[in-house]
């Protein structure tokens, strides 16, 4: 399932790179866009075994809203405090483009 997600996200994103339709090669990406690719990505896995420490609010195309566990080799990944004292915003799961 894993394999089958960043299949359809590398497809949508490929098919955009080859044909940009309405986009011009001056814009940038959107929330919105990223958003979808994650979903693309990661539902085929989400709807199998969704991560379980997730919220309700917390899947495929939306932003984390918890902490996660410090990473083995003792880094300190950044709390959501610290991202969001830096000017980042946490958004609601974003459309389809």
């Amino acid at each position: 399932m894993e394999v089958r997600g960043y299949a359809n996200a590398a497809d949508w994103v490929y098919g955009r790179a080859i044909d940009p339709g309405e986009w011009s090669g001056d814009e940038r990406i959107s929330t919105t866009e990223v958003r979808y690719v994650h979903r693309l990505a990661m539902e085929p896995v989400w709807d199998v075994a969704p991560h379980p420490d997730a919220g309700a609010d917390e899947g495929p195309g939306a932003f984390r809203r918890h902490d996660i566990q410090p990473f083995p080799a003792g880094n300190d990944p950044a709390t959501l405090d610290r991202c969001a004292g830096a000017g980042h915003r946490l958004g609601r799961r974003g459309e389809r483009p």
